[in-house]
Protein backbone atom coordinates (compact mmCIF):
# COMPACT_ATOMS: atom_id res chain seq x y z
CA UNK A 1 0.00 0.00 0.00
CA UNK A 2 1.07 3.63 -0.66
CA UNK A 3 2.37 5.58 1.75
CA UNK A 4 0.30 8.82 1.82
CA UNK A 5 1.36 12.07 3.08
CA UNK A 6 -0.54 14.72 4.97
CA UNK A 7 -0.29 18.52 3.99
CA UNK A 8 1.75 18.68 7.48
CA UNK A 9 4.55 15.99 6.61
CA UNK A 10 4.92 17.96 3.36
CA UNK A 11 5.53 20.84 5.00
CA UNK A 12 7.47 19.28 7.12
CA UNK A 13 10.27 17.62 4.13
CA UNK A 14 10.11 21.34 2.65
CA UNK A 15 11.51 23.20 5.83
CA UNK A 16 13.81 20.40 6.41
CA UNK A 17 15.31 20.80 2.98
CA UNK A 18 15.47 24.34 3.23
CA UNK A 19 17.13 23.98 6.87
CA UNK A 20 19.68 21.19 5.25
CA UNK A 21 20.25 22.20 2.18
CA UNK A 22 22.97 19.09 1.32
CA UNK A 23 20.92 17.04 3.67
CA UNK A 24 19.65 13.16 2.73
CA UNK A 25 16.29 11.15 3.50
CA UNK A 26 15.33 8.02 3.66
CA UNK A 27 12.31 6.87 2.44
CA UNK A 28 11.08 3.38 4.11
CA UNK A 29 7.72 3.18 2.63
CA UNK A 30 8.72 2.24 -0.77
CA UNK A 31 10.80 -1.07 -1.79
CA UNK A 32 13.45 -1.16 -1.93
CA UNK A 33 14.51 1.95 0.71
CA UNK A 34 16.11 4.99 -0.99
CA UNK A 35 17.68 7.90 0.07
CA UNK A 36 16.77 11.04 -1.95
CA UNK A 37 18.45 14.47 -2.09
CA UNK A 38 16.10 17.36 -2.23
CA UNK A 39 16.30 17.41 -6.25
CA UNK A 40 15.50 13.57 -5.83
CA UNK A 41 12.80 13.92 -3.34
CA UNK A 42 11.17 16.60 -5.42
CA UNK A 43 11.01 14.60 -8.41
CA UNK A 44 9.93 11.31 -6.49
CA UNK A 45 7.14 13.23 -5.21
CA UNK A 46 6.15 15.12 -8.64
CA UNK A 47 6.41 11.76 -10.25
CA UNK A 48 4.12 10.02 -7.09
CA UNK A 49 1.78 13.33 -7.55
CA UNK A 50 1.53 12.89 -11.63
CA UNK A 51 0.67 9.30 -10.97
CA UNK A 52 -2.04 9.91 -8.72
CA UNK A 53 -3.98 12.66 -10.43
CA UNK A 54 -3.76 10.54 -13.73
CA UNK A 55 -4.81 7.34 -12.58
CA UNK A 56 -8.30 8.56 -12.40
CA UNK A 57 -8.34 9.60 -16.09
CA UNK A 58 -10.00 7.44 -18.47
CA UNK A 59 -7.29 5.08 -20.88
CA UNK A 60 -9.12 6.56 -23.87
CA UNK A 61 -10.22 9.55 -24.12
CA UNK A 62 -10.15 12.49 -26.57
CA UNK A 63 -11.25 12.53 -30.78
CA UNK A 64 -8.43 10.67 -31.90
CA UNK A 65 -9.55 7.29 -29.97
CA UNK A 66 -12.97 7.94 -30.93
CA UNK A 67 -13.49 4.51 -33.63
CA UNK A 68 -15.36 7.29 -36.09
CA UNK A 69 -12.17 9.28 -36.17
CA UNK A 70 -9.66 6.17 -36.39
CA UNK A 71 -11.90 4.79 -39.59
CA UNK A 72 -11.47 8.24 -41.03
CA UNK A 73 -8.35 8.25 -40.61
CA UNK A 74 -7.70 4.98 -41.83
CA UNK A 75 -9.53 5.49 -45.04
CA UNK A 76 -7.79 8.97 -45.77
CA UNK A 77 -4.53 7.31 -45.53
CA UNK A 78 -5.37 4.51 -48.06
CA UNK A 79 -6.69 6.89 -49.91
CA UNK A 80 -3.66 9.35 -49.93
CA UNK A 81 -0.80 6.67 -49.66
CA UNK A 82 -2.43 5.38 -53.66
CA UNK A 83 -0.85 7.14 -56.15
CA UNK A 84 -2.96 9.36 -58.74
CA UNK A 85 -5.88 8.11 -57.06
CA UNK A 86 -8.97 11.10 -57.46
CA UNK A 87 -9.94 11.64 -53.82
CA UNK A 88 -13.40 13.38 -53.28
CA UNK A 89 -13.25 13.42 -49.73
CA UNK A 90 -10.79 14.23 -46.67
CA UNK A 91 -11.45 14.62 -42.91
CA UNK A 92 -11.38 17.95 -41.72
CA UNK A 93 -7.77 17.33 -40.40
CA UNK A 94 -6.54 16.08 -43.35
CA UNK A 95 -7.80 18.79 -45.77
CA UNK A 96 -5.55 21.96 -45.23
CA UNK A 97 -2.85 19.41 -45.78
CA UNK A 98 -3.54 17.56 -48.06
CA UNK A 99 -6.29 20.21 -50.54
CA UNK A 100 -3.59 19.43 -53.43
CA UNK A 101 -4.73 16.01 -53.80
CA UNK A 102 -8.87 16.55 -53.60
CA UNK A 103 -10.64 16.74 -56.70
CA UNK A 104 -10.88 20.83 -58.11
CA UNK A 105 -14.67 20.64 -57.61
CA UNK A 106 -14.10 19.07 -54.11
CA UNK A 107 -11.79 21.89 -52.50
CA UNK A 108 -12.80 23.57 -50.18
Amino acid sequence: MPHRYTIRQLVQVRDWYRAHPNGRVTIREIWPPETFTAAEWHAWFRRCLDRKINAALPAHEGRKHDPQWQTEMSRAARALNTPRLAIHWLPPDLRSRFTHRLMSQERP
